[in-house]
């Protein structure tokens, strides 16, 4: 009905508005601002929603606010650090893989043929992914480029390091909602207890943005990279974004 199409409305502006923003400033800042946001539509709907509810759904509500902001922090900085960005984005992209093991360990769930299947694909396409990254091109020595000897060397340990980091936020940030529904039938919770739980994960997103950008430091970026950016794609604002 028109919630439906007020839904869609909503997302279509979350993702016009994040790709403006990104062609205007680097990806961390675009996503500071982009929990500062979540966090005063939080402020907005504290109210008619409230805060109460039992704490195991508090805290796994709050630990998935963590988790996406956390993921989303880790996935840029790997691509700042020098990652190759489509390498990343897909590695990020496969945390429902990590959140089926959690559901297993944890909720004591099984996994059909079928998606122990693509548990191991994604394993298989992960390792195809890294290999040879972080090695030199093969080729004659004449036509190997010169590295510039003021230019760190890239270091995949790293980067892979802060990818697999957030596909582990990523993760948490769809396995706390699971958890939640899973208490459920034990606990009697209020009509309002899916709001609820939105409004704590916008106040872990918050903290997290927070504490690692507390001041949101706006840095625009040069004239010449943001009409460059105009031809880039989709901003990179979490693991909706990541799995697109």
């Amino acid at each position: 009905g028109v919630l439906s199409i007020i839904a869609c409305l909503s997302w279509a502006l979350w993702g016009f508005f994040g790709v403006l923003a990104e062609q205007r400033l680097p990806a961390e800042s675009a996503f500071a601002w982009h929990c500062w946001a979540i966090g005063a539509c939080t402020l907005c709907a504290a109210p008619f929603t409230g805060l109460s509810l039992p704490w195991g759904q508090i805290s796994f509500s709050f630990a998935a606010g963590v988790g996406y902001a956390a993921g989303s922090l880790l996935m840029i900085r790997a691509i700042t650090a020098g990652g190759p960005g489509g390498i990343v984005v897909t590695l990020t992209a496969m945390y429902p893989a990590v959140v089926l093991l959690l559901g297993i360990i944890f909720l004591s769930q099984t996994l059909s043929l079928v998606q122990l299947i693509g548990v191991a694909l994604a394993m298989v396409a992960i390792a195809c992914m890294t290999k040879g990254q972080g090695q030199e091109p093969e080729g004659d020595e004449e036509d190997k480029q010169p590295h510039d000897k003021t230019d760190p060397p890239v270091s995949i340990s790293w980067w892979l390091s802060l990818s697999v980091l957030s596909v582990l936020g990523y993760a948490v940030s769809s396995f706390g909602p699971e958890v939640c529904d899973s208490l459920q039938s034990a606990e009697g919770l209020p009509s309002t207890s899916v709001g609820i739980r939105l409004v704590w994960q916008g106040i872990g997103c918050s903290l997290v943005c927070f504490i690692s950008n507390p001041c949101c430091n706006v840095h625009l970026k040069p004239e010449q990279e943001v009409v460059a950016s105009h031809n880039e794609s989709k901003p990179l604002l979490g693991p909706t974004s990541a799995a697109q």
